[in-house]
């Protein structure tokens, strides 16, 4: 889901560059990097201790990166104080139609506008997979149950295999135990993929994106770029009577 949503945005900014008003299309690109950074805070709820200072509670709190990404301070505020609205993700893309809808009435070409619109709409579809993902779980009687099955048959291989491998049975049932259970807590951290997917870079590369087109926003525009192609004269020596008649001798 993430791999599309990288996609997505880069539709946004590749068709970004038809909308006239570099405003609007400056604010469109940073709430798409914008929206990367509440997406993950969204599949991030945290861990919450007892101990505010145990070292393993952790808050995924998105501000700085908002605040970071949105060159507008009023913007950047209003997607932080959408929290609560209960949704923050689906607040930030109506902010970036509402911005697309100024773009059109400014004179974006309408067939680019829904084009973009349709790229907006597949980070919203991106972002409602992550949330399917996180808001259904496996349930916890199945990997209670699956632990102590796991537990009862470690329990008694023993008896099945020391009057066989005699003192060998040590180290085996220390190896096997070791892998066992190993999988089974790999198992349980694929029950949550949003807890150990490196979702940080995966919105550094979004931002840096964003930030390429948007130093090609604030660049100057070169004066080479802007003159029309003239056609170049016909050289005078192609032209001259003399070089004709040696053609036509030829």
């Amino acid at each position: 889901a993430w791999g599309a949503l990288i996609r997505y945005v880069r539709d946004v900014i590749r068709l970004s560059i038809y909308i006239p008003n570099k405003a609007h299309q400056r604010r469109v690109l940073e709430l798409c990097a914008a929206y990367a950074y509440v997406l993950k805070t969204r599949l991030r709820s945290g861990r919450t201790r007892k101990d505010p200072k145990d070292p393993t509670a952790f808050r995924d709190v998105p501000d700085e990166a908002v605040r970071r990404v949105v060159s507008e301070p009023a913007v950047a505020n209003e997607v932080l104080q959408s929290a609560a609205t209960g949704n923050r993700c689906l607040y930030t893309l109506m902010m970036i139609s509402k911005t697309l809808k100024l773009a059109l009435e400014d004179g974006t070409p309408s067939q680019i506008h829904w084009n973009i619109e349709e790229a907006v709409s597949g980070m919203g579809l991106s972002g409602g997979t992550c949330e399917r993902i996180v808001a259904t779980p496996i349930p916890l009687s199945f990997s209670r149950h699956t632990a102590r099955s796991l537990v009862i048959w470690l329990i008694t291989l023993p008896f099945v295999i020391v009057p066989t491998m005699s003192w060998y049975a040590v180290p085996t049932m220390f190896i096997l135990t070791y892998l066992v259970l190993g999988i089974d807590e790999i198992g349980i951290q694929i029950e949550e993929p949003f807890a150990t997917l490196p979702l940080t870079p995966l919105c550094a590369t979004i931002e840096r994106d964003v930030g390429i087109a948007i130093q090609e926003i604030d660049a100057p525009i070169s004066v080479a770029s802007t003159e029309p192609v003239r056609a170049s004269a016909p050289s005078p020596i192609a032209s001259s009577p003399s070089s004709r008649s040696q053609v036509q001798s030829v």
